[in-house]
């Protein structure tokens, strides 16, 4: 199954799901040393939190998450933070999705159903 463009694949150094991270091929590539890949046995989303104030400790307490928060002031529109899913298979991510939709606020909720509903 191919995810939307609304749910966002992040394969960073924020969840050590890939062997290299991308910010460490950087370096790499700057330093002039080999470039290896990013690959992941893994399926990960990342969740865009935007425009809303930082979420409950259920959400935060979802198994296979983690919420990265930027300690901004709260404005419409603007990026707060994300939370990161992984799962082992598609499935579980589309159940774990589904768990943080549930929990979402609706303004982001609305935009998450375009994933897992």
């Amino acid at each position: 199954m191919k995810l939307p463009q609304e749910c966002i694949i992040q394969v960073t150094g924020h969840n050590k799901v890939a062997k290299v991270s991308q910010f460490e091929n950087h370096i790499r590539a700057v330093a002039g040393l080999t470039v290896t890949g990013t690959t992941t046995d893994k399926q990960v989303a990342m969740v865009n939190y935007v425009g809303e104030a930082k979420p409950s400790k259920t959400l935060q307490a979802i198994e296979n998450t983690h919420l990265h928060w930027y300690d901004k002031s709260v404005r419409a529109k603007r990026k707060m933070g994300h939370i990161n899913v992984v799962a082992n298979t598609v499935t579980e991510l589309q159940t774990t999705l589904k768990q943080v939709k549930s929990q979402l606020p609706e303004s982001l909720a609305k935009n998450l159903a375009k994933v897992v509903d």
